[in-house]
């Protein structure tokens, strides 16, 4: 019986804390293709760029310019699902990369509530000029090192000779619902 239990315990755990962000296709970027393919832009002009669901738009992500265009690598939409937040029944993360001599992240996170409001988290910016398996995230409590009730920004490292990974804890915001709710909200129909 109890090695019965262990293991249920065990499959509970790694459903609970082992859930990554996927890639979604019911989130979408608005008019970044179709400027990156403009062959005559204004170079004092910005482009905004808003997140979309069914073609509607939530919320603006960024304003770009046409040097900022020249630089744009890729752009990614994820969704992490029960992050088990209060009140929070998913969070989008949104990221932008630009390459120069280093390549720079652009990483945007919005909790989604129960009542479909989402919340901006802080932005994060990440430069890494070398080769290697740094990045900056938030881990939110259902992820691996994930804590009860707070959201943890940290910069993990990899190294790839003995598969180890280290994470430093740059800053934790505690979950407070009522406290993180924003002046920049946005409510939107699911």
């Amino acid at each position: 019986m109890k090695i019965i239990y262990s293991i249920i315990v065990l499959f509970i755990t790694s459903i609970t804390y082992g859930q990554s962000f996927k890639t979604t296709t019911e989130y979408t970027i608005s008019n970044l293709k179709s400027v990156l393919n403009t062959t005559k832009v204004d170079y004092d002009k910005q482009f905004e760029v808003y997140l979309l669901k069914k073609d509607e738009p939530l919320v603006k992500l960024i304003a770009l310019t046409k040097n900022d265009l020249d630089l744009f690598l890729d752009t990614s939409i994820e969704i992490l699902e029960s992050p088990n937040l209060k009140n929070v029944k998913a969070i989008i993360r949104v990221k932008f990369d630009f390459l120069a001599c280093c390549i720079e992240t652009e990483t945007q996170y919005f909790t989604i509530s129960n009542e479909n409001l989402l919340t901006k988290l802080p932005v994060l910016n990440f430069t890494q000029c070398e080769v290697s398996s740094s990045k900056l995230e938030y881990i939110f409590p259902n992820q691996e090192n994930g804590q009860d009730n707070v959201i943890l920004e940290t910069i993990s490292h990899i190294n790839k000779k003995d598969n180890t990974k280290s994470i430093k804890i740059l800053n934790r915001i505690v979950w407070e619902e009522k406290n993180a709710v924003e002046a920049y909200s946005y409510n939107y129909e699911n």
